[in-house]
């Protein structure tokens, strides 16, 4: 082995394990024993000259039972899933595997590549250990690791800014796979899969803001797949998210993120949450058999608040939404609470996308509804009479086609100048069926007035296709109204 001065010549020096071929340890500068391996590798970090460098790690199996720290300007490469470091058997106790040396003013530029850390967690009962965590840390990468059962964390930054995680596996976590803490912001994670921890997939927590959750896979968390809490301006696209004990996607307490072009499927409980969060965008996700819980009591997308921070001026918009074809139906397609109001819901596609409804609106202010039918043409109706008439002449009066496929309120809108005494009435009638109709009453003085149902449930017959022709009568049959319009809005 040479010595710390000779070492200081190589921008790259190589590291051996007790198990690396004896062709491999003839070429390295360090060769480790088995035993507290991270001190020959830290070692070889510390030779490095001023600049910085490489430590390439050989395949093989390295025991650590202390953390392996990084300098600036350093990269940690293996050979891939081959070189794998191993927390050491019965260590049971606090461990980063690979970090960062100054956790106080911080490091840059690290790179860590192209290797395992094993947490060995069913060898290890006490600790938090986790596997590569950076604290402080800028402009630097982790890529091409795998970081599997691990007590704590696999992967984790802590107000670390400028980063990227890229292409990593993390595997059967005590914690979470991957996790953005307390201000780490402006990362990129993308194209890792995070599947099986015991809490997130991958969370971001606490101010950490910014950031880009991209083109990740998650299964089977079991809390949320993927977690934005307290956090915002993230942007959280292109994720696929299956199975897991809780959310697909859950944003908490965390506003102007946007969550758009995920797939969610298979969720214990909600697909997508925004809850207790405003001016957040949720767009053109696909979301299908989630409540698999339980049948009927979650939905695909909600839209909620725990009563103290409410959800407002979301736009929730372009998003599809399924039942699918599990035994476990989600109760909605998309749900908007009580007190979750004046947000933008619109162009979701939600045909069969709820065991109980395709949509459920509890809150007031939501705009984005459809307009399904107008009927723009001034008309006086003289001596209109006690019964129901056709407000505009022909066969049909004028009769149009509405679909009330995926919807479950209504707003209606009329405008008229009302000529007499009586309480006129204005209505909207199944063609088939003079019994089925909408309806909007004007007991008020003479005089121009717009009158307006709005955000109410769609009565039991409005299902499927359904021609409405527009009536009018009068309690004083010779009264002669003037009507101007009819809109007819769906949610």
């Amino acid at each position: 082995m040479p010595d710390y001065i000779t070492a200081k010549k190589y921008a790259t020096l190589v590291v051996a394990a007790s198990d690396s071929t004896a062709t491999g340890k003839s070429t390295a500068e360090y060769v480790c024993s088995g035993v507290s391996d991270q001190v020959d590798i830290n070692n070889a970090i510390n030779a490095l000259p001023a600049q910085g460098g490489k430590v390439l790690l050989l395949e093989g199996t390295y025991i650590v039972d202390a953390a392996i720290t990084l300098l600036s300007n350093v990269i940690l490469e293996g050979q891939g899933i081959s070189t794998k470091i191993k927390i050491k058997d019965n260590l049971n106790a606090a461990i980063n595997v690979i970090t960062n040396s100054d956790q106080v003013s911080g490091n840059t530029n690290i790179e860590v590549c192209r290797l395992s850390v094993d947490g060995n967690k069913a060898n290890n009962s006490a600790g938090t250990q986790r596997g590569v965590y950076f604290v402080k840390v800028t402009y630097s990468i982790i890529t091409e690791i795998k970081s599997f059962d691990c007590r704590s964390m696999a992967i984790g930054l802590s107000e670390s800014t400028n980063n990227i995680i890229s292409n990593c596996i993390c595997l059967t976590s005590g914690d979470e796979g991957i996790s953005l803490y307390t201000s780490s912001n402006y990362n990129t994670v993308t194209g890792n899969i995070a599947n099986d921890a015991v809490n997130q997939g991958i969370i971001l927590n606490t101010s950490s803001n910014y950031n880009t959750i991209s083109g990740n896979v998650c299964k089977n968390n079991l809390n949320d797949n993927i977690r934005v809490n307290q956090s915002n301006g993230n942007i959280i696209i292109g994720n696929v998210c299956q199975g897991g004990s809780r959310h697909g996607i859950q944003n908490v307490l965390a506003n102007y993120n946007t969550i758009a072009g995920n797939t969610v499927q298979g969720a214990a409980r909600y697909g997508i949450v925004i809850a207790s969060s405003s001016h957040n965008t949720v767009n053109a996700n696909i979301c299908i058999e989630n409540s698999q819980e339980i049948h009927n009591t979650y939905s695909n997308i909600i839209v909620t608040d725990n009563a103290v921070t409410y959800s407002t001026y979301n736009n929730i918009h372009g998003n599809l939404c399924r039942q699918g074809a599990l035994a476990n139906k989600p109760q909605f397609g998309l749900v908007v609470g009580s007190g979750s109001n004046y947000n933008i819901v619109k162009d979701n596609d939600l045909y069969d996308s709820g065991a109980t409804a395709n949509f459920s609106d509890a809150a007031t202010g939501t705009g984005g509804a459809v307009i399904a039918a107008t009927w723009h043409k001034d008309i006086t109706l003289v001596d209109i009479g006690t019964a129901f008439v056709n407000i505009y002449p022909g066969v049909n009066g004028e009769a149009q086609q509405v679909n009330f496929t995926g919807y479950n309120k209504y707003n209606l809108i009329a405008h008229v100048n009302k000529v007499g005494t009586g309480t006129q009435s204005w209505r909207l009638e199944d063609a088939a069926n003079s019994a089925n109709y909408l309806q909007l009453d004007d007991a008020g003085a003479a005089g121009e007035h717009e009158l307006s149902n709005l955000n109410v449930n769609l009565p039991s017959w409005a299902v499927g296709t359904i021609n409405l022709i527009p009536k009018g009568s009068s309690t004083v049959a010779g009264d002669d109204p003037v009507f101007r319009r009819f809109v007819l809005m769906l949610k």
